[in-house]
């Protein structure tokens, strides 16, 4: 799934950052459904 060495979780950060344009402390609490709607997203579509 992920290449060796990678951090995944470091990638989900970096992939949410540039989607919401804020990192996970600075999105408002409104928006954590849709935060994590599209950390399913990723996890179900790995490229």
């Amino acid at each position: 799934m992920f290449q060796q060495g990678r951090n995944p979780y470091a990638h989900v950060a970096i992939c949410v950052k540039e989607k919401f344009g804020n990192s996970y402390k600075d999105i408002p609490d409104e928006q954590f459904d849709e935060v994590l709607k599209y950390i399913d997203f990723l996890r179900d579509n790995p490229n």
